[in-house]
């Protein structure tokens, strides 16, 4: 697949820009440099979400000594992770428009951008979180029928779609930091949300028991929405304040 998709990009383009050629003595390595600085700052970003549920779900059953509370823990995240689904559709044509507008220095429309794309993003995600939120039992019924006893689950899915309000509302930011060139600010963002989640775990899995676990996790996407938010005002010139008053 990885092959037939590499062929097919390379077709297209030669297609769209027929001069195009690729070859290693026109490599520089400045350019791989920053290439390779980007790419792996933006992947740790993206690991960032899963290396923490499935920290969760190891201290689920190390804790608790009972894989059948990881499967409802698990039941509950995996139905949580629908409701990113549609959301980060909408942002995901941000990144080359906030690139092409970083490369003209048109810095005015991009913090446009970054505004009028947070309000529409703010305008589709509150609705459908609070939703789920409010519908997590009939949802989950639906989904996994009646005979199941799934408590524990449908309440791992309201507190974590909750918490998905922190991860998906600063959405476009991250789309306009990457178009930027600046992968750093997420990957701190992402690293920040992953401490914070394993240390406020420790404590709340032992003060509040089961629930403790997603009400950390839950909380550590608040924290990290509240230092990429403050990152932002550097990157973008539009503070949290700035963008709840424009919006």
């Amino acid at each position: 697949v990885l092959a037939v998709f590499a062929v097919a990009s390379v077709a297209i383009a030669h297609r769209l820009a027929p001069s195009l050629r690729v070859s290693p003595g026109a490599m520089r390595r400045g350019a791989m440099r920053k290439l390779y600085s980007f790419g792996w700052r933006a992947q740790i970003a993206r690991l960032s979400n899963l290396i923490m549920f499935r920290t969760d779900a190891l201290v689920v059953a190390v804790v608790f000594k009972f894989f059948g509370m990881v499967g409802l823990y698990d039941l509950g995240v995996r139905a949580a992770n629908q409701v990113r689904q549609i959301p980060a559709l909408v942002v995901s044509a941000l990144v080359p428009a906030a690139s092409d507008l970083d490369a003209r220095a048109e810095h005015d429309r991009l913090r446009r951008l970054y505004v009028i794309s947070s309000k529409y993003l703010a305008v589709l995600t509150v609705p459908f979180v609070l939703f789920v939120v409010g519908a997590a039992g009939p949802l989950m019924r639906t989904w996994m029928g009646e005979k199941r006893d799934l408590a524990m689950a449908t309440w791992v899915l309201r507190i974590i779609a909750f918490g998905y309000l922190a991860n998906l509302l600063p959405g476009a930011g991250v789309s306009v930091a990457l178009g930027k060139g600046r992968s750093d600010v997420q990957m701190k963002a992402g690293l920040l949300g992953i401490f914070s989640n394993i240390l406020l775990t420790v404590v709340l899995v032992y003060a509040m028991g089961f629930y403790g676990i997603p009400i950390a996790t839950a909380v550590s996407m608040f924290v990290s929405w509240a230092w990429f938010s403050r990152a932002m005002r550097q990157v973008i010139g539009v503070g949290a304040l700035e963008l709840l008053r424009d919006s």
